[in-house]
């Protein structure tokens, strides 16, 4: 009886029942289809691409308003192209600029250098920030096609993905979350 009840969710329901309460806390919802490279909403060009770069670069200046372009381009680029062989290193690097912001430095219109801190998450404001759920976000690298259940992007940067399995499969977790091991974000397969 007990597998009766248990066999009636499968892997769709789980994803819809998560994408349907995310929307509920306040995150934007898309399907990937929707998004996809060639298709007149597209957020990237290729497949190979994890980030919807024009959301992370108009969030950048949204909470940086008083930073000129090119610090703003400068915090882009160190978001996007972690440097370093481990992949726990370059996630740990990641974090500490979501969390810190990133240290830019820019020419002032009087010639001098000066530094500052690009806000990527406003904490204060929630409200403020860009979050966005995409079930089944295809990621084509070096042949290898993924397609996880559910993709979440703070900001645009993706902090997680949750892949769904019917509880009566050999992988049966209701929710195995995939680490962040894919989130090297510059080539970040998933």
């Amino acid at each position: 009886m007990e597998n009766d009840r248990v066999s009636g969710f499968s892997e769709s329901v789980v994803e819809q029942a998560a994408l349907a309460w995310l929307e509920r806390i306040g995150w934007t919802v898309k399907n990937g289809v929707d998004i996809a490279p060639g298709v007149p909403a597209a957020e990237r060009t290729d497949y190979s691409q994890v980030i919807p770069e024009q959301r992370l670069r108009d969030a950048l200046a949204r909470l940086n308003s008083g930073l000129p372009p090119d610090a703003l381009e400068d915090a882009f680029r160190r978001l996007t192209r972690q440097d370093g062989p481990e992949l726990i290193a370059r996630n740990r690097t990641l974090h500490r600029l979501l969390v810190d912001g990133v240290t830019v430095e820019y020419r002032s219109s009087d010639g001098d250098i000066r530094g500052a801190q690009a806000r990527v998450l406003d904490f204060d404001r929630a409200d403020r920030n860009d979050w966005l759920a995409v079930n089944q976000f295809t990621v084509i690298e070096n042949k290898n096609k993924r397609r996880p259940d559910v993709v979440l992007f703070e900001l645009q940067i993706r902090s997680f993905t949750r892949s769904f399995y019917t509880a009566l499969s050999p992988e049966a977790t209701a929710f195995a979350l995939k680490p962040v091991k894919w989130g090297d974000v510059p080539q970040g397969s998933l």
